[in-house]
């Protein structure tokens, strides 16, 4: 297998907010990044090889309002398996992200910027481990979906 496409057991957090949409649609869907011509944006899921989302501003996932916390990014953890991720700093530059927004995200996560992977496309559940709450410590998935249960995974809204 070549570099590029190892099977790598990878990261994405997200914010209890997001989960029902996530798990109800069944995969992670990309959002964009600017590249050097401002016009264009290439859609990715952001990814990282840490487990550890952190603490305090740790890879940017803080919300800017403290008493947001629902909107608190490190709350959430998918364990995924994927073969096709690459690392953001490679990708930004085959990509041509301008060299002050990687600067800008880079310092927006704390300087982790080189635990950061990308994938150009959405994740599918049949790619995902695990995802847990990691405030409760409680499984929500495989545990099943609030649509497919008829309700919410216990510990889900708890933070």
């Amino acid at each position: 297998m070549t570099e590029s496409n190892r099977l790598r057991l990878l990261y994405h957090f997200t914010a209890p907010v997001n989960v029902s949409e996530i798990l109800d649609s069944g995969q992670l869907r990309p959002n964009p990044v600017r590249s050097a011509s401002r016009r264009r944006a290439r859609d990715v899921v952001w990814l990282t090889d840490s487990a550890d989302p952190g603490r305090g501003t740790d890879h940017g996932l803080v919300p800017s309002d403290p008493q947001a916390a629902d909107l608190d990014k490190r709350l959430i953890r998918f364990t995924l398996s994927v073969s096709d991720a690459q690392h953001w700093p490679e990708w930004a530059s085959r990509h041509r992200v301008r060299r002050t927004t990687q600067r800008e995200l880079d310092m927006a996560g704390n300087g982790l910027s080189t635990r950061w992977w990308v994938v150009s496309r959405p994740v599918h559940s049949t790619e995902w481990v695990r995802v847990e709450n990691l405030r409760t410590g409680h499984l929500v998935w495989p545990t099943g979906s609030p649509a497919e249960s008829g309700n919410t995974p216990a510990g889900l809204w708890q933070y």
